[in-house]
């Protein structure tokens, strides 16, 4: 250790010295401090191996894009990124991102992957694509016949939104999700920060039906609903429409912490929870009891 470094450090042992970087570590990234919790790499070769695996083990790609440009180019990359087990981009990628990012990650063991579905279609092709649960980030759910047949294959959990036009003809083919065998867990997100409140039209019949369908799938433990915004003020009409599913499997998640109502807010909650590992899947409340049992229904990602 370093001369430089105080006395009652010194006197530590390595392995505790490391165990309280680590905590350093861990908890500037659920602080976003994140600019200081990098520089901790630098103390040393040795703290820079320690450390590593931490700060890229979850990955939020947003203002920051550019950081993660200049990785993606980069010779370090290779070592970098095969750390990351989950990774969320909240920025629309061009065509030239989409090849930067699909050649530097295609083959790391990325197991929760939030991002444009142009860059999942690509990265799903890989027989090497090994995630397992799938944010399909305000693209239409009949998307996922994009994926390769290695994600549809392996995916057990799936994050979609519904298209954010209240006022839309046709309902999204939720009945597609019965394509993936290792499903379990699915969650829809009805979110809207453009109006105050849900036009007349708006069909909850439709929605109920569209999930009814969904439920038809074997394996399926969990579908959670989340409502934000416009859709927030609705969660009474959901739930009297969800409740004739009959069905304990069936969640429903009104998130009011956007505050103030808008879709920076609700990206940076977003942020947030992706940083501090909280999921979808443990929100909400059950709507309706029900004969199927779901006593042993766990939301662990």
């Amino acid at each position: 250790m370093s001369e430089d470094a105080p006395a009652w450090l010194r006197r530590l042992p390595l392995e505790i010295v490391y165990a309280i970087l680590r905590f350093a570590a861990r908890d500037a990234l659920s602080n976003r401090n994140i600019a200081w919790a990098t520089t901790l790499p630098l103390v040393s070769r040795a703290v820079h191996t320690q450390l590593v695996p931490i700060l890229y083990h979850t990955v939020v790609v947003a203002q920051n894009i550019d950081r993660y440009r200049s990785l993606m180019r980069s010779p370090a990359s290779r070592t970098m990124l095969s750390h990351v087990q989950r990774l969320y981009i909240y920025r629309w990628l061009d065509d030239h991102d989409i090849k930067l990012f699909a050649r530097a990650l295609t083959g790391k063991k990325i197991q929760i992957l939030h991002a444009p579905m142009a860059l999942v279609a690509r990265l799903s092709e890989s027989n090497e694509f090994s995630a397992t649960e799938i944010h399909i980030e305000f693209a239409p759910f009949d998307t996922i016949t994009l994926l390769g047949t290695p994600a549809l294959s392996r995916v057990t959990h799936l994050l979609a939104f519904w298209p954010d036009d209240p006022a839309m003809e046709e309902t999204p083919r939720f009945e597609l999700a019965l394509s993936l065998p290792a499903l379990t867990h699915l969650a829809i997100r009805f979110a809207d920060f453009d109006q105050p409140q849900l036009p007349a039209s708006f069909d909850f019949s439709a929605v109920a039906s569209s999930l009814r369908s969904v439920l038809q799938h074997p394996s399926l433990l969990l579908l959670v609903l989340e409502l934000a915004g416009a859709y927030a003020h609705s969660e009474q009409d959901f739930k009297a429409k969800l409740q004739e599913l009959h069905d304990a499997r069936v969640f429903l998640w009104v998130n009011d912490r956007v505050i103030p109502l808008s879709w920076h807010r609700f990206r940076e909650t977003s942020e947030t929870d992706a940083l501090l590992g909280v999921s979808i899947w443990d929100r909400g409340y059950v709507v309706s009891p029900s004969t199927k049992s779901t006593e042993s229904v766990s939301g662990a990602a």
